[in-house]
């Protein structure tokens, strides 16, 4: 279940790397209790890139535009 909410989340935020923003910022959450997951890894496929959520679950991960 966790796995394929981060899939989510992740393809929310793949249209932010299609136009190369250069950031990718999100928030992430507990699919059942809704309660943000503290210190959970998030990382794009792909690149070698990613971060750490915060105490709240956000997570910002800066990458190269384009």
């Amino acid at each position: 279940m966790f796995k394929s909410f981060l899939s989510f989340i992740f393809v929310l935020f793949v249209s932010n790397l299609i136009f190369g923003q250069g950031t990718v910022k999100g928030k992430v959450i507990d699919g059942i209790t809704g309660e943000p997951l503290a210190f959970a890894k998030v990382k794009v496929e792909g690149l070698n890139a990613g971060a750490n959520s915060d105490f709240d679950g956000n997570y910002t991960i800066k990458i190269a535009p384009g």
